[in-house]
């Protein structure tokens, strides 16, 4: 998709917005964007079919702590024990996606291992 003339007075106005916020984005960064079409990741979650995008937008971090939290009775919890498991969850699930996960163009992760019932073991071993 290029950029038309009706396109320009909107990437101007948020290009504007960010820089008076110390950002470096431009109108020319706008313009070069080019969206990829990827395959997204893919999990079962109590029954239903979850996808989400790849790395850079959080989803396997997200499907991780589903599966880790899958096991409980979350319904049937108070809601401070509701809390205390999804904190739990959040606490081994981050440090994997700060360490480890990244921009596809740069890291090779291997989603399905990220998903897998060993993974699993290990991050409530934490």
């Amino acid at each position: 998709m290029t950029s038309s003339a009706s396109t320009r007075p909107i990437a101007a106005a948020i290009a504007a917005h960010l820089q008076e916020g110390d950002s470096c984005l431009t109108t020319q960064d706008l313009a070069s964007y080019r969206a990829r079409v990827v395959e997204p990741y893919e999990t079962k979650y109590r029954g239903y079919r979850l996808f989400t995008a790849p790395l850079a937008s959080g989803g396997l971090t997200t499907m991780q702590m589903l599966l880790l939290l899958e096991e409980y009775d979350l319904v049937d919890m108070t809601l401070a024990d509701r809390f205390h498991h999804m904190a739990e969850a959040m606490k081994v699930s981050w440090p994997e996606r700060l360490k480890r996960y990244g921009d596809l163009d740069f890291v090779d992760v291997d989603t399905e291992g990220e998903l897998s019932d060993a993974m699993m073991d290990r991050l409530q071993r934490r």
